[in-house]
C-alpha cells in the first residue's frame, strides 16, 4: 500500500484484525467557520484542546493526521485512552499525552475550563490516569538513525499540546521527512 510517493508503510501479517480496512469517512464531524467549541474527534483521536474544553480550529485534524500515520507507520495506536475498567479515560489520555509531549505550557492550561480536573496550579499532573513510563522516542521501532531522526521531528511538529505551535499543513507537506526519498 503506497501512501505517499516517497514512504511505503509496511504492516505485519493480520494488522486487518487490528484495523480493518482503510476506509474514507463521511463529514458527518465537519463544521463551517473557524473557531469551535464541543467534543468533536474518535476518543483515540483526540486533540489536547478538545478533550480540555478550549476552543478549536481545523489544527485539530492537523493532530488527528500526526496520530495516524504514527498508526500506520507503527502499526500499534500512539494513544490508549483506557482506564481500568476498560473504558475510555480523559485522565488516561491526558497522562499518555504527557508521557509522550512532556507536559503542557501553563499559557495553554489556563485556556482550559476542565485544567483543574487534571493539574494543580503549579502544572503537576494531579489527574486520576495512570502515566506511562515511556517517551515519543522510545516507542518507535521500525526506523533508525537519519530516517528515524527526520521522522521523530516530523511527528513533535504535528503532536503539540498548544495547537498554535502545531505546523500547518503546507508547512507539514514540505517536512524534509515527506520530501527525502528513502
Amino acid at each position: 500500500m503506497i501512501i505517499y510517493q516517497s514512504r511505503r508503510f509496511h504492516r505485519k501479517k493480520g494488522w486487518n484484525k487490528y484495523f480493518g480496512m482503510p476506509i474514507l469517512c463521511d463529514l458527518g464531524e465537519a463544521r463551517i467557520g473557524d473557531v469551535h467549541i464541543g467534543v468533536i474527534q474518535p476518543d483515540l483521536y483526540r486533540a489536547p484542546e478538545v478533550v480540555l474544553g478550549v476552543e478549536w480550529t481545523s489544527k485539530v485534524d492537523i493532530w488527528n493526521v500526526g496520530v495516524l500515520i504514527w498508526d500506520l507507520f507503527e502499526d500499534d495506536h500512539l494513544f490508549d485512552g483506557r482506564g481500568p475498567d476498560g473504558k475510555h479515560s480523559d485522565a488516561q489520555l491526558l497522562a499518555e499525552m504527557m508521557s509522550i509531549l512532556g507536559p503542557p505550557s501553563t499559557n495553554f492550561l489556563n485556556k482550559s475550563s476542565r485544567s483543574g480536573e487534571f493539574w494543580n496550579d503549579r502544572g503537576q499532573y494531579i489527574g486520576q490516569g495512570r502515566m506511562p513510563d515511556y517517551a515519543l522516542d522510545d516507542i518507535e521501532v521500525y526506523l533508525e538513525g537519519e530516517n528515524k531522526e527526520m521522522f521523530m521531528q516530523f511527528m513533535r511538529k504535528i503532536l503539540q499540546w498548544d495547537p498554535e505551535e502545531r505546523q500547518s499543513a503546507q508547512e507539514l507537506l514540505m517536512d524534509p521527512w515527506l520530501m527525502t526519498p528513502c
